[in-house]
């Protein structure tokens, strides 16, 4: 016998809601009793059957590497000076998640993105931005979810321009951006690392608004078995609409999920999407307007292997 996980699925789009064994729309994971490793949350006790343990899941909860479905919410909205009145946004739309979706925000959205001015470090409140930090973690357990977010933060180094990873066990982590602007340098310092992260199965990346334009790092994370990459972005200039070009091409020769969340204050010609590995955009808000809009994301058309890709 071995220790295979198989998923045996009737009816994977969509949310399954099976209550008994056998239904047409359960997911089934057979797990074996000598080695197997299941990947995901049970939410129902298993039924001996044999040699074999039957787990019936009736929630979408399928963290399997390269299978399951993975529920993307982006939002765009129009980021301020403020950070309390930027908290609120976030928390109006973390308030409604769902179990085990993923909420995306734009480069910014917590303490603002202001680094015109040479008094963009003096107008905030650090104790103000820790707390609000803690009231978006709070509601992140709450809910059961996971967001991304965009905040300034402040290190060993000095202020950094970083993304906040939040999910539901209250286990924080960043990622600080390293392709600076010019503007970017006259404030932070840059990050040094491009990690992958692994949350309930699901591996992936982060990038930071002109990282866009660097595919060295992106090949990086798709080495590093990205399934997703998260730019989380903040592009208000005209000839920045060209990025969804290049969004699709990243999404394309790293036949990944590519997920770009933009600000949505006036003036934005660039929308927020995602793109899937073949490069179709799957999902699109519209420029300059303050939406929340999802996706249900196939993550089994993520390809680890590109040079045996099929589909180009």
């Amino acid at each position: 016998m071995n220790s295979n996980i198989w998923l045996e699925r009737n009816a994977l789009k969509g949310r399954p809601t099976a209550s008994s064994l056998g239904n047409e729309n359960d997911i089934i994971l057979v797990w074996t009793l000598c080695k197997g490793v299941l990947y995901g949350h049970l939410e129902r006790s298993g039924v001996l059957y044999g040699n074999h343990i039957y787990i019936v899941i009736t929630k979408v909860i399928i963290a399997i590497k390269n299978g399951g479905i993975m529920k993307l919410t982006i939002s765009q909205f129009t980021i301020g000076p403020h950070i309390g009145a930027n908290k609120d946004k976030i928390l109006s739309v973390l308030h409604s998640a769902q179990r085990n979706e993923w909420i995306i925000f734009p480069e910014g959205a917590l303490s603002g993105y202001f680094p015109e001015k040479d008094s963009y470090f003096e107008e905030l409140d650090r104790a103000e931005l820790t707390n609000a930090m803690t009231e978006i973690a709070d509601e992140v357990k709450r809910r059961g979810c996971y967001c991304l977010y965009g905040s300034v933060t402040y290190g060993d180094e000095g202020w950094l321009n970083s993304v906040v990873i939040e999910n539901h066990l209250g286990e924080r982590q960043f990622y600080h951006k390293i392709e600076l602007s010019a503007l970017d340098r006259r404030h932070f310092k840059p990050g040094r690392d491009i990690p992958v992260y692994t949350l309930d199965g699901v591996t992936f990346g982060v990038q930071m608004c002109r990282e866009l334009i660097f595919p060295e790092a992106w090949r990086s994370l798709q080495k590093q078995g990205a399934q997703v990459v998260f730019h989380i972005n903040n592009a208000l200039n005209e000839h920045d609409q060209i990025w969804r070009s290049i969004s699709i091409a990243r999404a394309v020769e790293n036949a990944n999920f590519v997920c770009s969340v933009n600000n949505g204050a006036f003036g934005q010609k660039l929308s927020s999407h995602v793109v899937s590995p073949s490069g179709k955009v799957i999902l699109e808000t519209e420029p300059s307007q303050e939406q929340t809009i999802s996706v249900d994301v196939e993550l089994s058309e993520v390809i680890d292997n590109i040079a045996n890709r099929r589909d180009y």
